[in-house]
């Protein structure tokens, strides 16, 4: 028989025995606690990842994948073909949304845009179906990859097909928009054997259509070497200006002027004139290219900002010759392209004001040349600046009138004194149609608000005809005279003392 200290020992050992048990108890469950938070916080971060991973392959608004996705699926899948002993064509065709998209942007709110996005996107994915991948690169871009080996006809029936599309107006209860696009295509092996390459190239010709107003452009060689062409004018005008004053530049740049005559009457062999002005371009004399056309030098120096220094070095060089002139052609006057960074800037009325003092130039006789399409970037600062330059007694006129916005209703805001109306028109001068009923209507409405109208362009001697019984009196272009140098131009002004200019052989 146990006595009453073995009753007292075992049952001290059942309870310390029941704690302990108690205490393992409490101590699993506590580990599973640990490891069912640190299992739910695994999880939380594995979705997170693939949250992170979707945001960054995969566009929020449309779903597509974007960019990053893209240049990982290219790089990836160039390779593979390019290591094939005979690689198919794969072509990338890059779309962008115009103006009119970030018009949308503007005036409605986020969720109107988005969804005129996804609808966008939709139609593009239908149209693709199984032929390719769509990306949704950009905000107002889509890269679409097509896999069928298409030739250039079927490429360019698919693009137009694609642009049609897009342009269908989109009709929703509370919006009606319609959205245009252009398009870049490029194509493996032949236009890039890698990525860079190939993005590059079908960048180059997306750049190309929305520059000249192209629905579709295709890759060519020649557009790099434009580009590279470009690349290195920058590199030589950089180093014609960086350590030049104003009045040093003339050693590097020349002006020209084309004159601007008025006719009184058309004469065998010639016409009569009764006033004659000139437009100043300038040229550049490259060491390397030796004389560059004013269209390439202004498309370089826009492009790289260098145009404000130039620009300022024209005013100046063009006023003091004016002013030098003025003593031997005393009607004479000068009309002077103005680029929109030089017009946009702060200190442009200023630096005229200056330019006035300074050269001792009357500003009547000076005709500020300013783009149309220009102006319409910030109209309320187009239509106030234009009247401080009116104020300050320059003279305005509208550059390239029919190529841009062409809203005539906007001229009578502007307050210019000329017209200049672009030579797309002047060869519509002997169609007849649409096109010569349009330019009938621009002269008549420039008339009624009191413009001076000229001509571009003029090259045949019908279309000054035409243009002359329309009631236009003033005239620029070749049946006149070719730009001429400092020297040419003093004797073409020379050889019309007596009112008259014959027409070049």
């Amino acid at each position: 028989m146990l006595n009453q200290d073995d009753h007292h020992t075992e049952f001290s050992t059942l309870e310390e025995a029941s704690e302990i048990i108690v205490s393992l108890r409490k101590e699993r469950l506590i580990l599973l606690d640990k490891i069912k938070s640190l299992m739910c916080r695994v999880e939380c971060s594995e979705r997170r990842m693939q949250n992170t991973d979707m945001k960054l392959l995969y566009d929020e608004i449309t779903g597509l994948p974007n960019h990053n996705k893209m240049e990982r699926d290219i790089g990836t899948l160039l390779w593979d073909l390019f290591k094939l002993p005979s690689p198919p064509r794969i072509s990338l065709l890059l779309l962008k949304l115009d103006d009119n998209f970030n018009h949308v942007r503007q005036a409605f709110n986020q969720d109107i845009y988005e969804n005129i996005l996804s609808i966008l996107a939709e139609r593009l994915r239908l149209m693709i179906d199984q032929r390719g991948i769509l990306y949704h690169s950009r905000i107002d871009e889509f890269a679409l990859f097509i896999f069928d080996s298409m030739t250039d006809e079927e490429l360019v029936k698919l693009a137009y097909d694609m642009r049609d599309n897009i342009e269908t107006t989109i009709d929703k209860q509370v919006y009606k928009v319609k959205v245009g696009c252009r398009i870049g295509v490029a194509s493996f092996p032949e236009d890039g054997l890698n990525k860079r390459m190939l993005l590059s190239s079908a960048d180059i010709a997306l750049s190309h259509a929305v520059s000249q107003g192209a629905d579709v452009v295709f890759f060519t060689d020649d557009m790099r070497q434009r580009i590279m062409g470009n690349l290195e004018m920058q590199d030589s005008l950089l180093s014609a200006i960086e350590v030049k004053t104003l009045l040093e530049l003339s050693e590097n740049f020349t002006l020209y002027f084309q004159p601007i005559v008025t006719v009184d009457d058309i004469k065998s062999g010639g016409i009569s004139c009764s006033d004659i002005k000139a437009e100043v371009l300038i040229r550049w004399k490259d060491p390397n290219r030796g004389s560059v056309l004013p269209r390439n030098l202004i498309e370089v120096a826009e492009e790289t900002g260098l145009i404000l220094p130039i620009g300022r070095w024209l005013l100046k060089a063009a006023m003091l010759k004016l002013v030098e002139w003025k003593r031997d052609f005393y009607n004479l006057k000068l009309s002077i392209n103005i680029s929109p960074r030089q017009f946009f800037s702060f200190s442009f009325s200023d630096e005229l004001k200056n330019l006035i003092r300074t050269t001792g130039v009357d500003p009547t006789d000076i005709f500020l040349e300013i783009t149309e399409s220009a102006l319409f970037s910030d109209q309320q600062y187009a239509i106030e600046e234009i009247k401080i330059l009116s104020d300050m007694g320059f003279r305005i006129a509208l550059d390239d009138f029919g190529t841009g916005y062409s809203s005539l209703g906007y001229l009578n805001q502007f307050k210019a004194d000329v017209l200049k109306i672009d030579r797309i028109f002047t060869e519509g001068l002997t169609e007849e149609g649409k096109k010569r009923e349009l330019i009938k209507s621009i002269v008549q409405i420039g008339r009624e608000l009191q413009m001076d109208i000229i001509f571009e362009g003029i090259e045949k001697f019908d279309q000054l005809e035409k243009a002359y019984e329309l009631g236009c009196r003033i005239f620029q272009g070749f049946l006149f005279s070719k730009p001429l140098s400092i020297e040419k131009f003093e004797e073409f002004m020379n050889s019309c003392r007596e009112n008259f200019i014959p027409f070049p052989d």
